[in-house]
């Protein structure tokens, strides 16, 4: 009776997920992991997870902008701000080292870490503050830590351990990050699988699970990617108007997220080469002004905080930079092709292999695989994309 009740059970269950779609499979997943490493991973393992938390915590105390410093740890004067020592004391503890850099393999407790410190779990606000420098995060905006500050807010209204907001903080992360990748798998018109293989790469549920910039970047790219591709291959006429404007509301917090994914908005000019309707000239007016005014407030707060220097590695000189592209061409090409293919660079590795953080590596040949595997996700047709005119017509196939 008992192997009949279980092959019922299991029955049963097999049954159920063959009807699953592949967003629950892909949440199921992605959240299962994403708090596997929300625990796993101790405070500050992360990269630049230190200098993050040290920017939200200004932000939550109602410091919009960072100031000069000069740090008692390194002497080097740079940007940053006086921040709660017990949240410094929490990332020595850890073993994380000084802002700005990677947490280092050899000063990480990685066995028996918190019942080893159980002091880890217990720092608070004390009033204390300590000065902090951590000029890379200093430059972002508050809208890249828009879901962390509530989490923060209310540490500092009940006085939570540091070690309890930032784990409130990561598991925010990959719950705001798993749902953005549910929603594009969910509505995109095609390549349901690709999203789907590419928001399980190891390097994406890390950081969806570090608090930083990065979740807020992933959620808006992906979100801003979707909602353009339905756009362009699935218009709706009658609310095209409404569709610029929300294209542009997503434009501005990602810009103002990292300027650096300005780019995705260029997709907008696609519209008029796979659609005839997109070549009008109210939308070639609309597809203009979206992309010039989703920038806009990006370049506004990069100037405010123009002020802040963060070269204080002699070698990140831009000046010295520009002169040299322009009057070496030949050798900054050498440069190039060194750097990419003889530096000893392992980017399968850094993107599947070793999880960011470097003292859990995998074998090279899973990243291999799961290259293969991603590779392997465009051949996969699903039932529920939506054929049309557009995306049937031989002429528009590449642009799929």
């Amino acid at each position: 009776m008992k192997l009949k009740h279980e092959k019922t059970f299991w029955g049963a269950l097999v049954g159920r997920a063959k009807h699953l779609t592949p967003e629950i499979y892909f949440l199921i997943i992605f959240i299962f992991f994403g708090i596997l490493f929300t625990i796993v991973i101790p405070p500050g393992w992360n990269t630049d997870e230190p200098d993050h938390t040290y920017r939200i915590q200004q932000l939550s105390e109602g410091n919009l902008f960072s100031e000069k410093v000069n740090t008692p740890r390194t002497g080097l004067k740079a940007y940053g701000g006086n921040v709660p020592t017990g949240l410094v004391n929490l990332y020595e503890s850890t073993g994380s080292i000084e802002p700005g850099a990677t947490a280092n393999p050899a000063k990480k407790v990685g066995k028996n870490l918190y019942s080893n410190n159980l002091r880890i779990m217990k720092y608070k606000d004390d009033g204390s503050r300590t000065t902090m420098n951590f000029s890379g995060a200093a430059l972002y905006s508050p809208i890249s830590y828009v879901i962390y500050l509530p989490i923060f807010l209310l540490g500092r209204l009940l006085s939570i351990p540091f070690f309890w907001v930032i784990m409130g903080s990561r598991l925010v992360g990959v719950l705001f990050t798993g749902f953005a990748f549910f929603i594009a798998i969910k509505y995109i018109p095609f390549g349901k699988w690709i999203i789907f293989g590419v928001g399980l790469i190891p390097t994406v549920v890390v950081q969806a699970a570090t608090v930083g910039a990065d979740a807020p970047q992933l959620i808006l790219c992906i979100l801003t990617l979707t909602y353009i591709v339905r756009m362009l291959f699935l218009p709706r006429p009658d609310n095209r108007v409404k569709d610029y404007y929300v294209v542009t509301i997503l434009g501005v917090l990602l810009t103002l997220t990292k300027l650096v994914y300005a780019p995705i908005l260029l997709l907008l000019l696609v519209g008029p080469l796979i659609n005839k309707e997109f070549k009008r000239r109210k939308d070639v007016i609309f597809i203009s002004l979206t992309i010039l005014i989703a920038v806009l407030p990006s370049l506004i707060w990069t100037r405010l905080v123009a002020y802040i220097d963060i070269n204080s590695n002699p070698q990140a000189n831009i000046a010295a930079q520009k002169i040299f592209v322009l009057s070496q061409p030949i050798t900054y090409l050498k440069t190039l092709y060194y750097t990419f293919f003889t530096n000893t660079q392992s980017a399968l590795s850094n993107l599947f292999g070793s999880f960011i953080w470097d003292s859990v590596p995998l074998p090279s040949l899973y990243a291999y695989i799961a290259t293969v595997s991603v590779v392997m996700t465009t051949l996969i047709d699903d039932t529920r994309e939506i054929s049309t005119k557009i995306l049937s017509s031989r002429k528009h196939k590449i642009w799929r």
